[in-house]
């Protein structure tokens, strides 16, 4: 919703010279997204492919 929003704000602005002051009143509300939870294999598999041991001591070690 916000791209189309934007896409005729900027064409009446910029292209038909115009002012349309709705577009500054009207605006959808953020999306709320959940975060992405990895399954136990999903990490694994992604650990796997780690090659540097450092960085796979980085990504493996815990917090104390």
């Amino acid at each position: 919703m916000t791209i189309a929003i934007c896409g005729l704000k900027f064409f009446f602005e910029r292209t038909l010279n115009k002012e349309w002051t709705t577009f500054n009143i009207v605006r959808p509300a953020p999306e709320k997204k959940l975060p992405v939870i990895l399954s136990v294999a999903e990490v694994r598999r992604i650990l796997a492919g780690v090659r540097l041991p450092g960085y796979k001591v980085c990504l493996t070690a815990r917090a104390a």
